[in-house]
């Protein structure tokens, strides 16, 4: 009997633990609130809520959301913007705020493309709120003639003097006022230092005076229809000149010509000729341009000149007479360097009026009255630089001159016995010359 009721207490005690443990697989809701709070379930709790949809629990709302909208990766966002071959400087601030994306709700959330990124550039360096930031390797690659902006000055740690070298302007060549002035009044000479400052050594535009020398043949012809000025001599001839610098640019020279042995036929019945002589005496100022700094630049030589011109017989001559022609003109002369050493020389001089007269002899020669007068000379020749010092020189020249004269001759032509009216004489002088200038 006694094992009997131990047996009934067990079934009984049995039967209560099973009613409890079935209590536990149906809570109420303050009972799984405790419950989940304590941290006792694990997650089979919510695979069997799964299995009751008609249940409301925590864990099943955040299971239902993370079925609707399934995780996706997020990939960075590319573009196909290159900027491999962009030069230019960026103006801005040095880092651009993020802006979040907006936020929109799990069940209305559209499919979203990722947005372009803008990036706005300007190859402007200067900015009125912003600094200009510039690379060094684009700072060195900048023309040395432009000044640096002052931003960049403050902004960089470069230095412009260091890095933009620039260049000093040449000094303006002084007028032919002012040079005028100055050396009368002063204040010009430095200027003109700083001018042969920048004159290789071996210029001849250091030079402040230059000596020539030359000789050659002239030859001259006269054509007239009136006999006593139709004539023609051949001879040497010697020249003596000099030239006085008083700035690089401003001098003043002088020069005399005269022919040797030269003679004139007086009888062409007996062919009889008397000594002559032909003498030309130059004064003048001379003003140069040249077209750059270099030994090998152009340049420009020209200015006013007083010339005068005699042909002279002897006193007791009776078939000739003696002539003058004089007057002021103007000359120019281009000296064209092919060579530092060689310099092509092409120029002349006019005189628009010559004072010309007749001077008596033991022939009282009147071609006319008031004669109207002009000369035209040409020429070319070369220049051979042995050193700053030392040039050898040759010239080809030709001069013309031609006189009209009024009224009638006051002698009788020999040849035909009748005064001529209206008498013209044109002469040339044809000059070949070789010559050494020294300078100093």
């Amino acid at each position: 009997m006694v094992p009997l009721l131990w047996l009934l207490l067990f079934s009984f005690s049995a039967a209560a633990e099973l009613d409890s443990s079935g209590l536990l697989l149906a809570p109420s809701d303050a009972d799984v609130s405790s419950g989940l709070d304590s941290g006792r379930y694990n997650v089979r709790g919510i695979s069997s809520a799964e299995e009751n949809p008609a249940s409301d629990g925590m864990k099943i709302r955040l299971k239902k959301v993370k079925s609707q909208l399934p995780s996706k990766k997020v990939k960075p966002v590319e573009t196909d913007l290159d900027f491999s071959g962009v030069s230019t400087v960026v103006t801005g601030p040095a880092s651009m705020p993020i802006i979040p994306a907006p936020t929109v709700p799990p069940t209305t959330l559209p499919k979203l493309r990722p947005a372009p990124v803008v990036i706005s550039t300007t190859t402007t360096t200067s900015s009125t709120t912003v600094p200009s930031v510039v690379a060094k390797s684009e700072v060195q690659n900048l023309p040395t003639d432009r000044k640096v902006d002052p931003q960049f000055s403050k902004t960089s740690e470069l230095k412009a003097e260091s890095v933009l070298p620039t260049t000093a302007a040449e000094d303006e060549v002084p007028t032919f006022t002012e040079q005028v002035e100055g050396l009368f009044v002063g204040g010009i000479g430095s200027r003109f230092e700083e001018y042969k400052e920048r004159i290789h050594p071996d210029d001849i535009r250091w030079n402040q005076i230059e000596i020539e020398i030359s000789t050659g043949a002239v030859e001259n012809k006269s054509k007239s229809s009136y006999s006593y000025r139709k004539y023609s001599t051949t001879s040497p001839f010697i020249r003596f000149g000099a030239e006085f610098w008083m700035t690089p640019l401003l001098g003043v020279y002088g020069s005399y010509t005269s022919s040797m042995g030269a003679a004139v036929p007086t009888d062409d019945a007996t062919r009889s000729k008397a000594p002559a002589q032909h003498e030309i005496t130059e004064l003048g100022i001379d003003l140069r341009k040249y077209f750059g700094m270099s030994r090998k630049a152009n340049s420009l030589k020209y200015g006013i000149n007083f010339s005068e011109y005699k042909f002279t017989v002897p006193g007791d001559e009776t078939n000739r007479g003696n002539l003058k022609s004089s007057g002021i003109g103007f000359h120019l002369q281009a000296r064209v360097p092919v060579a530092p050493s060689y310099a092509m020389l092409f120029g002349g001089k006019i005189i628009p009026r010559v004072m010309h007269s007749e001077g008596s002899t033991g022939l009282a020669l009147d071609s006319g009255s008031s004669p109207e007068s002009s000369r035209v000379t040409l020429q070319v020749g070369g220049e051979l630089k042995m050193s700053r010092q030392n040039q050898i020189l040759w010239d080809l020249s030709m001069s013309y001159e031609k006189n009209q004269f009024g009224d009638s001759a006051s002698l009788p032509d020999p040849q035909t016995g009748v005064s001529p009216k209206g008498v013209t004489v044109d002469t040339t002088m044809t000059f070949f010359t070789i010559g050494y200038r020294w300078g100093q």
